[in-house]
């Protein structure tokens, strides 16, 4: 699969899942808009290393709280200012290490509430029916050890898997919501493993799927969400 002119926006505050996706996408001819909102300074120097090597031209750092819709609204316009359109939107928000790194784990108003956020705006500015060109959208849900199955995690992942698939199949009439693939892809957090991995559920994924990714091995799909249970 090519990248080539493909502009894609990672939002979210992983420090790692995030910023091996910008990389794995640079690497392949990407452009790619970095927002981090939990460290933006780690952000930025991350986005300087990177455009020495790719160039300034091809990757660019937003700073933004989730859950204001207002600044996630700007980091979008900034990014379609920026680089002309947006063709994929990778939300990390809800990686294990971004939820660990709050302070007091606000998880609804800092996880689950960027997702809903991220995908209304990505209706928004992506829908074909409202001058956008169609895209991709995918929650990345990183999976723990057994040793880190915190419930309030778990539940963050469920939900975030039940909202995605509830948006594209509920919609499916609307043609604003069929110019644009919803999934979840919940992996286990391997650099090796990330672009293997999004190209895979790009190339053979359907809206509203949820793949899982174990053990370093492709992901799968799992339609019945067991992995959730």
């Amino acid at each position: 699969m090519s990248f080539a002119d493909k502009v894609v926006l990672i939002t979210g505050k992983s420090l790692t899942l995030g910023y091996d996706y910008a990389r794995y996408l640079l690497e392949n001819d990407a452009k790619v808009a970095l927002c981090d909102i939990n460290n933006f300074e780690r952000c930025r120097s991350v986005v300087n290393e990177y455009a020495s090597v790719f160039g300034d031209r091809r990757v660019v750092a937003l700073q933004c709280n989730g859950t204001d819709q207002n600044q996630l609204k700007n980091v979008f316009e900034s990014c379609i200012r920026h680089f002309q359109k947006i063709d994929i939107i990778v939300n990390s928000a809800c990686a294990f290490d971004a939820w660990m790194g709050d302070e007091d784990n606000t998880i609804s108003d800092t996880n689950f509430e960027c997702v809903v956020r991220g995908i209304i705006l990505a209706l928004q500015y992506m829908g074909v029916p409202l001058g956008g060109q169609g895209g991709t959208v995918v929650q990345i849900v990183s999976k723990p050890n057994e040793d880190a199955m915190i419930p309030e995690y778990l539940s963050l992942r469920r939900n975030v898997s039940a909202y995605t698939k509830a948006i594209a199949k509920s919609n499916e009439g609307n043609p604003t919501y069929r110019s644009i693939k919803f999934m979840t892809l919940c992996t286990d957090s391997l650099p090796d493993n990330v672009g293997r991995n999004f190209v895979h559920i790009l190339e053979e994924g359907k809206t509203g799927d949820c793949w899982v990714s174990e053990n370093g091995g492709l992901p799968t799909l799992e339609p019945n969400y067991q992995w959730m249970r």
